[in-house]
């Protein structure tokens, strides 16, 4: 692009000669601003790609932070539950125990186990992002899963004299999961149907076959409660971190906002989907659709 034509006739050649010439240099001219630009890009793209390993390995430092504190306040928390859980012992076998003293302790194994499950929630969401949530995979029984639920949640729903009913379809097969993170999912949303259902109402937890979206076969279970429902502007966002329905729940509902994120995270490690139909003022049911096989995925550590 250096060269140039010189063309000194003094007729149409010489102004074609000119109008080429011309061309030239606004190509050139071209050339130089796009390497330019080209040049600052480069510069940008590395900027950026330093800066993204930096929030990584920041994001990561901070989720192995959050995971070994979490077990650092978790396991002196067990030790002030079991002492107060054998205090309470003592002095409900005691007739002469003082009912003020009864109280109090109820009310430091109320707390205690409310922080302790906060802690929990904190420490599984920081081992996700983390990348450190390993997924044993077995053959399960669905009916099995549903009746260890409901002896596990029976205190819970007792305290409240809410109704725990299963309605498991006949000939469920046997699926290929985790147990574990499956008992977990369903762990929260019946602990969020028993809080947030009116005291003397009932919750469901059901279980059929289904075919899923990409015509697989697979399992959905099901927990419905009678509680208030969730807004139609939250139910899109539901799942996310740190999100509850309103500042008037986070005070009444004690909690961190985690549980039905963490319920999601755990879904998608085995595969699985979860989502919700609710009608607000009518109650809410919350789904998790599970493949009958497990395909196995390379975990990947989650940004924040």
């Amino acid at each position: 692009l250096t060269i140039r034509s010189s063309i000194h006739t003094g007729d149409d050649f010489e102004q074609l000669s000119d109008a080429f010439n011309t061309m030239l240099d606004q190509v050139q001219k071209s050339q130089e601003q796009l390497r330019t630009v080209n040049e600052n890009l480069d510069l940008k793209v590395t900027e950026l790609s330093e800066a993204n390993i930096g929030l990584f390995e920041s994001n990561r430092l901070k989720s192995e932070f959050l995971a070994n504190v979490s077990h650092e306040l978790r396991t002196p928390l067990n030790s002030i539950i079991g002492f107060a859980e054998l205090l309470d012992e003592m002095a409900k076998a005691d007739t002469a125990a003082d009912p003020k003293r009864l109280r109090y302790l109820a009310n430091i194994l109320a707390s205690a186990r409310s922080l302790l499950d906060m802690i929990n929630e904190l420490l599984e969401m920081a081992k996700i992002e983390a990348g450190r949530m390993a997924v044993s995979v077995e053959a399960v029984s669905v009916p099995d899963i549903v009746e260890g639920l409901q002896t596990i949640m029976r205190p819970q729903a007792e305290a409240k004299r809410i109704t725990v009913a299963a309605r498991i379809a006949a000939n469920l097969p046997v699926v290929e999961t985790d147990p574990g993170k499956l008992q977990q999912i369903l762990y929260n949303f019946m602990s969020n149907a028993i809080k947030f259902s009116p005291a003397g109402e009932s919750v469901t937890i059901a279980a059929e076959r289904v075919t899923r979206q990409d015509s697989s076969p697979g399992v959905r279970l099901s927990v419905a409660d009678r509680g208030p429902g969730i807004p139609y502007d939250m139910q899109d966002t539901i799942f996310e971190k740190f999100r509850q329905v309103d500042a008037s729940h986070t005070r009444e509902y004690a909690g961190t906002g985690l549980g039905l994120a963490i319920c999601r995270e755990l879904a998608e490690l085995l595969g699985a989907t979860v989502s919700l139909v609710s009608e607000p003022g009518h109650g809410a049911t919350f789904f998790v659709e599970l493949p009958l096989v497990y395909r196995t995925k390379e975990l990947q550590p989650l940004m924040a």
